[in-house]
Formats: structure tokens, sequence, C-alpha cells
């Protein structure tokens, strides 16, 4: 969770859209692609599917190559969280990161 949540601030996301990424259901404040890629993924996660009407607009937006690069994305994170919760995994109190040669928490 912690490595996330600094891998997204370093690439851009704000401490806001964090925020509403975490506490939203469904997503609704961010800019409409990133509103567009929240439902995705909540579809994926409850259906391990797309409505048509989701899977339309993200054709509307995307080519095919970022499509399908989107649904490897989701899919090996799915595949990462399955795998975590089979050997009970715990999300780390603090940030695993800290110790890394290099890391620097701006």
């Amino acid at each position: 969770m912690h490595q996330h949540h600094f891998i997204a601030l370093k690439n851009g996301v704000t401490e806001k859209e964090i925020q509403a990424i975490i506490h939203e259901v469904p997503v609704t404040s961010l800019d409409e692609e990133g509103n567009l890629i929240c439902q995705a993924v909540d579809e994926l996660q409850k259906k391990f599917s797309l409505s048509d009407e989701t899977f339309e607009e993200l054709n509307k937006r995307l080519n095919t190559k970022d499509i399908v690069s989107f649904g490897v994305t989701v899919a090996m994170y799915f595949a990462v969280a399955i795998l975590a919760n089979f050997c009970r995994l715990q999300i780390e109190p603090t940030n695993p990161l800290k110790d890394f040669k290099g890391f620097k928490e701006d």
C-alpha cells in the first residue's frame, strides 16, 4: 500500500486524487478519463468483465495497444492480490521502501 502511494505521487497523481480513489465508491471526482478507468477496474473486480458501455467508452478514448496494456496491468495486479491473500500476507504498517538504498521520501 505504502509503495503504491509513493509511486503514484512520484508519477503525478495528487494526494487529493489518491484519497478520492481510496474513499469514493464509485469514484466521480476525477477527470472523465480517471473516473472511467476507476469504473472499469471496479467492474473487473466485481464481475471479471466490463459492461458494453464501459468497453465502448474505453474504445473511444484508448487505442487497441493501450486497452490491452490496461487489461494486462489490471490482471497482473489482481493476480498479485490473489497470491498475497492466499499467502495471508499482511499490509505493512510502515513504509517498506524507507530502508532501500536510494529511496528518498520528499
